[in-house]
């Protein structure tokens, strides 16, 4: 049954009772127009009791009709009004049940914390230590491995429970490293994804300093995706270190145009094309006020441009695979830079001469000099020619050639170098040749500590002699020593092992005292037992005494030593670390 239209009707009974009072004045326009006044009022009595006779019978249409669609519209209003109290009780009844589900979650909280702090004490340590241990325990991990390695800190927090990933996605010194390291054998690296990691791992890292450090085998030789450029470009304001090493860096100007590094300490760019360095890159991180170190890996093609870093504020700088023209270059872009450490990488190049009229580099505050060959060429260190370093301390020299030793030996004798440098390392290149070192260059050195590795059997034979004589390096502190060969491979002048029947001069040498009165720690390695006796006898002065000994040739039959001033003596052997002796 459908619901009746109650206003319908209203107005449907509206308009029958206009009708009946229309009529009834067009009857009595009819009886005013009639002229007989008997007919008129027969008229008017006829039309009068008819209309006494419709109006009660219109009426009690009209009310019946209205009487019916209000009971009608009585039972809808009614049915409505039972809807819509049951909607209320279903409402209400909703709520109730509502509540006490809360009230059930509430007693279920403690109940359950409670059972997890049973099977998982761990969960019971604050957010915040769990978060401090976390970066405590991940940090060497996420310093020396893969990020990419999801078995790994921290991408291995994320895979444990909700808690830990939760912890670690909200602690950003988890994020604070980023290092990927593609292998030869991992030619199959998704490179591709790279990008999504880095923004991914950067957006965690909030506004922590970050280490990013990217490196890709040489062979791969790979460009480094845009979207990883655009990640570095976006988050360049809080990169502390930034490491690229075998990428090709021919689209790396996406990373720094227009962008600042105002946290960057450390740059490394050893890369392999550097194709338009002078054009496209003259300004790569022009904009790093914070950047104090730089290492970059160039070739005989190309000279570093006065924009690419901002030269004047650098305290160290290493360059790998350098010329010596090359490296002259670098250094006249830092002629007043107050550089602590310079560590240049040479390689050889048969057009890599300085004429002899070069003039002077003076670097004043340089107090770190390391010198390296990359390869078994004999390349002269004509550099030394043209570096004046009155404040040097430490000089490091690894591939020397006897070819080389004059050289080294002017610039020893310079007056500023004589009384500045203090920590001398030598490491000689294995050459069955007999050239002897200028002991001379060393007499005058007041150096603390001398390093000499793979020295030639000569040479050791000179130095023990120049050790017996009076004012021989006089505030010598420190000596360490290795052979060039194993006494496996040699049958006499076995080096360090000194042979006593074969050389004797040696014995003289090491039967004297030596002058040296400061000496307290020597270290030395591939030496035999009866050898140890003789340096020990030799240098009474000596407190902490390592040598590392070869079993094999060694004799057990030594004689007994006094030693007034040994604390601390370790013997090690070739098959064992330093740390373990034996």
């Amino acid at each position: 049954m459908t619901e009746p239209d109650i206003p319908a009707l209203r107005i449907r009974a509206s308009q029958l009772t206009a009708d009946i009072a229309r009529k009834e004045e067009e009857l009595a326009q009819l009886a005013e127009l009639l002229a007989l006044p008997a007919s008129a009022a027969k008229i008017r009595q006829l039309d009068q009791r008819r209309l006494e006779w419709l109006r009660p019978e219109a009426k009690r249409v009209v009310w019946t009709r209205f009487a019916l669609l209000s009971e009608q519209a009585q039972d809808a209003f009614l049915a409505r009004a039972a809807v819509l109290n049951n909607e209320g009780r279903m409402k209400e009844q909703r709520s109730t049940l509502k509540r006490d589900y809360e009230s059930l979650l509430a007693e279920l909280a403690p109940i359950k914390a409670e059972l997890d702090n049973i099977v998982y004490p761990v969960l019971s340590i604050p957010a915040e230590i769990t978060s401090e241990i976390f970066f405590h325990l991940c940090f060497e991990t996420s310093m020396e491995g893969n990020c990419t390695d999801p078995d790994a800190a921290p991408l291995l927090l994320l895979r444990v429970c909700r808690a830990w990933r939760s912890i670690a996605t909200s602690t950003p010194s988890l994020w604070s490293s980023f290092k990927v390291k593609i292998k030869k054998e991992d030619s199959a690296f998704p490179i591709d994804r790279l990008p999504q990691l880095l923004e991914t791992w950067l957006v965690r890292a909030r506004s922590c300093s970050v280490l990013l450090e990217l490196v890709v085998h040489p062979e791969l030789s790979t460009d480094l995706p845009p979207g990883t450029l655009h990640a570095i470009h976006r988050h360049a304001w809080h990169i502390r270190e930034l490491k690229l090493e075998g990428f090709s860096v021919s689209n790396l100007h996406i990373a720094t145009q227009n962008a600042s590094f105002p946290r960057l300490v450390v740059l490394e760019l050893t890369t392999y094309d550097f194709s338009d360095l002078e054009e496209k890159y003259s300004e790569l991180f022009s904009d790093a006020p914070q950047l104090t170190s730089f290492t970059m890996m160039m070739n005989a093609q190309i000279t570093p441009t006065p924009g690419l870093v901002p030269w004047s504020q650098l305290g160290s700088f290493t360059g790998k695979q350098f010329t010596n023209q090359g490296a002259i270059d670098v250094l006249r872009l830092l002629p007043r830079v107050p550089i602590c450490t310079l560590d240049m990488t040479f390689f050889s190049d048969d057009a890599d001469e300085i004429p002899p009229s070069s003039p002077t580099i003076t670097l004043k505050r340089l107090h770190s000099l390391s010198l390296r060959q990359t390869d078994d060429l004999d390349v002269p260190l004509a550099i030394l020619n043209v570096i004046f370093a009155p404040a040097l301390h430490s000089l490091q020299v690894n591939g020397l050639y006897p070819t080389q030793y004059s050289i080294l030996a002017t610039f020893l004798q310079q007056t500023s170098i004589i009384s500045s440098l203090r920590e001398l390392s030598l490491s000689m290149v294995s050459e069955n040749t007999c050239t002897p070192m200028p002991v001379h260059m060393l007499p005058n050195l007041r150096v603390t500590s001398l390093v000499f590795n793979k020295l030639l059997h000569t040479c050791a034979r000179d130095f023990f002699v120049c050790m017996a004589g009076p004012s021989f390096l006089p505030v010598l502190e420190e000596l360490k020593t290795s052979s060039s060969h194993s006494p496996r491979q040699l049958d006499e002048f076995l080096l360090f092992e000194l042979d006593f029947y074969v050389d004797p001069p040696t014995v003289l040498a090491l039967a004297l005292p030596w002058s040296s009165s400061t000496l307290t720690r020597i270290e030395m390695r591939q030496i035999l037992t009866k050898d140890c006796v003789s340096v020990l006898r030799a240098a009474p002065s000596v407190i902490d005494a390592y040598f590392c000994i070869d079993k094999d040739l060694d004799e057990l039959d030594v004689p007994l030593v006094v030693h007034p001033s040994l604390h601390h003596l370790t013997l090690g052997s070739p098959h064992y670390d330093r740390d373990e002796p034996t």
